[in-house]
């Protein structure tokens, strides 16, 4: 992995099911922190974040996936400061 932002990061699926209760709560909370990290640290995250940051409020679970690989490119690509 290359990027931490999906292929088809800026397709939106307007039919898939949307977030609800806890899993949503625990996308923004993710999202926060990933925006904190990369404003901080981790400028490679930026297109990524951009993105899903704007879909925080109408969450589905395509960006879900998104998420996940963007947590998995952090985790995989570990920088030392």
């Amino acid at each position: 992995m290359t990027s931490p932002a999906h292929p088809k990061l800026r397709d939106v699926d307007e039919e898939c099911d949307k977030l609800s209760g806890v899993k949503r709560d625990g996308f923004h909370s993710i999202v926060a922190k990933l925006l904190w990290i990369m404003k901080r640290a981790r400028p490679d995250l930026e297109t990524a974040i951009d993105f899903i940051c704007n879909r925080v409020d109408k969450s589905d679970e395509d960006d879900w996936k998104k998420l996940r690989r963007v947590i998995t490119y952090v985790k995989t690509h570990n920088r030392r400061l």
